[in-house]
């Protein structure tokens, strides 16, 4: 190998070593989103999805349950899309989130735990007067692809 051959390779050296730093300037955005405050606000957002349904519209509260989950959660939460459709729409249910209060509880940059206090508003054609329910949650956060999405729920009220 030669002198010249070692020039010649500089210029690929360089633009190789400018590709890899554009690459982890590109990539922190998603690196940011692995933070704890990022899988508490997540925790919230499903929170206020699993609890806001009508009766009429549960094809798209489903999806956008589904959107927010992963692992056993989801996995579980659509076996059950068929039970949960015929009794939410025998007894004609409407339920809309009051308030949600998320703490994270510990976790790492891929797994989080989230204890969340809702209160929702429910009604249906039995007790058609709106009444509160509170429901405390503890979620199993994961981050998928930058993405944090529940994988596990617990309820003593689900």
């Amino acid at each position: 190998m030669g002198e010249g051959d070692l020039l010649s390779r500089k210029p690929i050296l360089g633009t190789l070593l400018a590709a890899l730093a554009a690459a982890a300037v590109y990539s922190a955005p998603n690196a940011a989103a692995w933070t704890p405050e990022d899988a508490r606000l997540a925790a919230c957002d499903f929170a206020t999805e699993i609890s806001s349904y009508d009766s009429a519209t549960l094809d798209d509260y489903f999806q956008r349950v589904l959107a927010r989950s992963t692992g056993e959660f989801a996995t579980s939460f659509a076996a059950s899309i068929p039970s949960l459709r015929k009794s939410i729409q025998q007894v004609q249910a409407r339920s809309w989130l009051e308030t949600a209060e998320c703490a994270s509880a510990g976790g790492d940059l891929l797994r989080q735990r989230v204890l969340i206090y809702l209160v929702a508003i429910r009604t249906n054609a039995v007790e058609p007067e709106p009444y509160r329910q509170v429901i405390p949650v503890t979620a199993t956060m994961e981050n998928v692809w930058g993405r944090w999405l529940v994988s596990e729920v617990d309820s003593p009220a689900l």
